[in-house]
């Protein structure tokens, strides 16, 4: 084969691959699409979509909250991971920020991630590092609900942020089974709970 020929060859073959990811991607926003359609009737939403080749969104209600299911890709190092996002509206005067312990390294530089994210509660959850920027009134807060068992519904998710005026859930979306329609509303009823737990005990009885 000639120089040209080899190029060609290897031009094409760059092509096919190409635009087979082109219509992998399509297929798979396709079906994530459908997913956020059945949705639709329970949550009083729709269903957003830019064109074929973008994420879509999904936008409702949950009673008076307002419910937003929604893609991002996160940059991890060299890596950019896709992360599947619950937010849901809350009325909470105070911020808690909960890590996955064992999914997140150790902050590089912890001083500044302090200021962003708030210090350190300890000992109230050993699975996730939690921080606030106000920790007395978090733990004050959490003290007075049963913060484990609310939590357990929620494993999955490698980050919760409560508050202050929603709370917003992601983790690392894996294949269509996270985006399966009964295992999404199981998800948002037990964020329901936990909002209306943490709302109902802002002040001690």
């Amino acid at each position: 084969m000639t120089l040209t020929q080899i190029t060609l060859f290897f031009s094409a073959i760059i092509f096919v691959i190409g635009m087979a990811m082109l219509i992998h991607s399509w297929i798979d926003k396709r079906g994530l699409r459908k997913s956020f359609l059945l949705l639709t009737s329970e949550y009083q939403g729709k269903v957003l979509q830019d064109n074929p080749l973008v994420y879509p969104y999904f936008t409702g209600r949950v009673a008076e909250r307002k419910l937003d299911l929604f893609f991002q890709v996160v940059k991890v190092g060299r890596r950019h991971i896709l992360y599947f996002i619950y937010s849901l509206k809350s009325d909470l005067p105070l911020d808690l920020l909960l890590l996955k312990s064992d999914y997140f390294k150790p902050v590089a530089d912890e001083a500044e991630f302090s200021k962003k994210a708030g210090s350190v509660l300890q000992e109230l959850e050993p699975r996730y590092q939690i921080r606030s920027q106000d920790p007395e009134a978090a733990k004050a807060l959490l003290s007075r609900i049963d913060f484990k068992e609310h939590l357990q519904p929620l494993d999955d998710f490698s980050t919760l942020q409560l508050g202050p005026d929603a709370i917003v859930m992601g983790k690392p979306f894996e294949n269509f089974s996270d985006a399966e329609p009964s295992r999404v509303k199981r998800n948002i009823r037990a964020m329901e709970k936990l909002a209306e737990s943490m709302e109902r005990r802002l002040i001690p009885a």
